[in-house]
């Protein structure tokens, strides 16, 4: 189909952009940087340098090859930061004077952790706390990720009346805070309406009109992050961020008919997409030259019949979902296939999938993602509808071990005969539209009013199964063929175009949930993928008030944001909704203040610690 929509603002990773080859770049911040470093940033001497979830890997000498996970250039003897298990730390001991990190101890409550961290207590010779590797200290206890508790007692500022900030910092999930400066280095005041929901990262009982000190959210394991959230839930009650066309970032041979302008529908490719926190992904398989390929074709119902272009090869998608997937075990990924495409020359084709190729490709996605990543059907829960994923708990589909899901569409024709001479294991890791019912209707209209009346109205009708929400504007004919004569991906009817009117109205969805009566959309899928969708399926995860906008969506007009504050986040950049609401004026134009560490920055006032800087690069 010729179905393409929304887009949003591109946003960087906070800490370090990628290569070529889809791994995140190495980045020095120096020796002994004075924060928590991220994934492939440097120099580390040990562990505890490092963030949730990742360790320091020690290189033998100057000569020592790339560590896993990352490209670029190194630094003479410089160490970096990798995803791993962290190694248990029992020299703090009994009684620590300072906050421990991740796998440390002896705790004995959670105010001896660090940020993002609770205290994981032991039994007498009790396992290894998760995510930590080694031998644990007889009756230690250890700090890991989690949730900690909600703590009221500082109470509200008296002195606030008369903007004077606190006579303390206050710690992670402490209230009341008024503002960021209110909390502790690394945190920010999380602003919530009266009655609001529990902050992210935090558990137990809000006070009324308190607002919370929090770590900033990383999107980019926002699953693992609201994990205790998550794991009771049904999927059914669940929101996942998903791509339309997930593979059309890049063009890789096209038809007569076919460019860029209307068949690219996303600007990240698959591996920008999953770091940028989207779990749902809409892949199109064709097979050409005896090759795999992400496709987006229509079928023209003329003598030129099938018509569109090949994008990035599913090889390359699918080494990059296992990579992922394995790294970050709590992510859940789905992958979607349909729309099968066997292409004989790039201008004619033969059509579906024949049931051998069906075969081969189902076995072809099983051997790239590896078999130990993928969801078997045996984790579901029986209901009165039948075995399908609505009523099946979250913890249930990760306790498998795995968490990628591989969904075959019913337009896989031959897909009956491939499961009957699969073997049983193999047949344990497809899902067909039976197990995995989803209602995907699209609107094919190309006016954004049209297309939010036809979902919102889908969204409504359909509260009894696991509904996808297709946030996506569609190309007219006349649009399509018009590319044929301005190929470029910005043509004023190209799908990144219409993508860019589309995103811009992402909240509106959350906006309507927040006026009751409907369920979650199961999934939230747009043209142009980036942190934006993500923002917004973790606020209707978490029944946030607002998009988590210090991972900001786009906006023309203060209008556009729920705070009313539409700036720029860097020099140069699309203007976006600001953080908390801040927003500044500097050398004539908006931006948004107070940004985190990592992001572009021109005035020291642009950002948390009041100071930006200059690197090797300009």
């Amino acid at each position: 189909s010729s179905d393409s929509s929304s887009s949003s603002q591109m946003v960087s990773d906070t800490y370090a952009g990628t290569t070529a080859n889809n791994v995140a770049r190495l980045r020095t911040l120096g020796r002994d940087p004075i924060q928590l470093l991220s994934e492939c940033e440097g120099d580390c001497d040990q562990d505890v340098d490092c963030g949730l979830g990742l360790v320091c890997f020690q290189r033998a000498s100057s000569s020592s090859p790339l560590p896993t996970g990352c490209g670029g250039e190194m630094d003479s003897d410089y160490d970096y930061c990798v995803v791993g298990p962290k190694a248990l730390d029992h020299a703090p001991g009994v009684n620590p004077t300072v906050l421990l990190g991740e796998c440390q101890g002896d705790c004995d409550t959670d105010k001896d952790c660090g940020v993002g961290l609770v205290c994981f207590q032991r039994d007498t010779n009790g396992p290894a706390p998760p995510g930590c590797s080694g031998a644990p200290h007889t009756n230690y206890d250890y700090c890991v990720a989690g949730a900690k508790p909600l703590d009221s007692s500082p109470g509200v500022n008296l002195f606030s009346f008369f903007s004077l900030p606190r006579s303390f910092k206050l710690r992670e999930c402490q209230g009341d805070c008024d503002r960021d400066s209110d909390c502790s280095a690394g945190l920010v005041c999380f602003q919530r309406d009266s009655g609001g929901p529990v902050p992210p990262g935090c558990s137990g009982a809000a006070r009324s009109n308190f607002d919370y000190c929090v770590a900033p959210f990383p999107l980019r394991t926002w699953m693992t992050h609201l994990h205790g959230l998550l794991a009771p839930r049904t999927v059914g009650d669940i929101t996942l961020p998903g791509s339309h066309d997930a593979g059309l970032s890049e063009t890789n041979g096209c038809s007569i008919g076919g460019s860029r302008c209307n068949t690219v529908t996303q600007r990240l490719n698959v591996a920008q997409q999953l770091r940028a926190g989207i779990r749902y992904f809409d892949l199109r398989p064709a097979l050409y030259v005896n090759t795999f390929y992400a496709a987006h074709y229509s079928d023209t119902q003329s003598i030129l019949r099938w018509q569109g272009c090949l994008g990035e090869s599913l090889s390359t998608v699918l080494s990059a979902v296992k990579a992922f997937a394995t790294a970050h075990p709590r992510e859940l990924i789905v992958l979607d296939f349909s729309h099968p495409l066997f292409i004989r020359v790039l201008r004619d084709d033969s059509g579906s999938f024949t049931q051998a190729q069906t075969t081969a490709f189902v076995r072809f996605v099983q051997a790239q993602v590896s078999r130990e990543r993928l969801v078997p059907r045996s984790v579901l829960t029986s209901s009165s509808s039948g075995s399908t994923l609505l009523r099946t708990l979250w913890q249930d589909v990760l306790g498998t071990g795995a968490n990628v899901i591989a969904r075959f569409r019913n337009d896989f024709a031959a897909l009956g005969q491939t499961l009957s001479v699969l073997s049983a294991t193999e047949q344990q890791l497809v899902w067909t539209e039976s197990e995995y019912p989803l209602y995907d209707r699209y609107s094919n209209k190309n006016e954004l009013a049209a297309m939010k009346a036809d979902q919102m109205q889908k969204w409504s009708d359909q509260q009894n199964t696991l509904f996808l929400l297709s946030w996506t504007l569609t190309q007219s004919q006349v649009q399509a063929v018009a590319c044929m004569t301005t190929p470029g991906d910005w043509w004023a009817n190209s799908i990144l175009t219409l993508a860019a009117t589309a995103n811009g109205h992402l909240p509106d969805v959350l906006e309507r949930y927040r006026q009751g009566g409907l369920r979650r959309p199961n999934v939230v899928y747009t043209d142009d993928c980036t942190s934006c969708v993500t923002a917004l399926a973790v606020a209707l995860n978490s029944d946030a008030a607002t998009l988590d906008i210090r991972y900001p969506c786009p906006c023309q007009a203060n209008s556009d944001c729920s705070n009313s504050a539409c700036g720029r986040v860097g020099v140069g950049t699309d203007r976006a909704c600001c953080p908390s609401g801040t927003i500044h004026t500097y050398a004539g134009f908006d931006y948004c203040g107070s940004l985190a560490n990592g992001l572009s920055c021109f005035s020291d006032a642009m950002c948390q610690h009041d100071f930006c800087e200059g690197n090797n690069v300009g």
